[in-house]
């Protein structure tokens, strides 16, 4: 063999495959030296399907480099509606019908949607996030759990406050903010609104969770552990 000690690490993209895995999946994870999924949550039930124990790995971000290429220390008091708008079940609909409800409380603030760039572009991924860095705060009532959610780690890294969502990366970037209950959100926001302080102590947790798990250097190490695991 050419490289005798090489190991052979399977793993998935965003799709949570504690809720979704097929079995042609399952067989090629059997296959590989070691499984690593992108989530810190594991369920036995999808433990129970390898010999193997299941890693965490999550998805790297360069956030230096996210970070000076999009941050924005000027930016308007505004709402990004972040959720996604081509996939089903992903809490646009929620996310809008909250936005509304801020906006009869709050009719001055700034509320857009993400429909402001141009989607499945080439460049697409660069105008969103030099779209969502001039933001406050993103509404995103992104739920049930299917995906990691990446827009809550793209939040914590331009300094925008989530609002909403049960994804993981919501779950774990912004605890304080997370959720499904629009009048359980709806405090929430208005205190943060009204408290600038408040929102920079938000801002700097996030970024520090962003970095301890998201980071180059947090998934080097991750990618390390898995290889010494036994």
């Amino acid at each position: 063999l050419q490289y005798p000690n090489a190991q052979i690490i399977a793993t998935t993209k965003e799709r949570n495959p504690n809720n979704y895995l097929p079995a042609s999946r399952i067989q090629l994870f059997n296959e590989c030296d070691k499984i690593a999924i992108p989530y810190m949550n594991i369920s036995t039930e999808l433990q129970s399907k390898f010999s193997n124990p299941i890693h965490t790995c999550m998805i790297p971000y360069d956030i230096d480099l996210l970070y000076d290429l999009f941050y924005k220390d000027e930016r308007t008091e505004s709402i990004l509606i972040g959720s996604n708008r081509w996939a089903p079940n992903r809490g646009l609909q929620e996310t809008l019908s909250f936005a509304n409800t801020i906006n009869h409380i709050y009719p001055d603030l700034l509320i857009e949607s993400r429909t402001n760039y141009k989607e499945q572009s080439d460049t697409m991924l660069y105008d969103w996030l030099e779209y969502n860095s001039r933001f406050s705060f993103c509404f995103n009532l992104d739920g049930p759990e299917q995906f990691c959610g990446q827009v809550g780690i793209q939040c914590a890294v331009l300094g925008v406050i989530q609002i909403g969502g049960v994804t993981e990366s919501s779950e774990y970037l912004f605890p304080e903010t997370s959720g499904l209950d629009p009048h359980k959100l709806l405090p929430i926001f208005s205190e943060l609104y009204n408290d600038v302080d408040k929102r920079n102590i938000l801002i700097t947790k996030a970024w520090s969770r962003v970095n301890k798990l998201y980071s180059f250097p947090a998934v080097k190490q991750q990618i390390l552990n898995i290889y010494e695991a036994h």
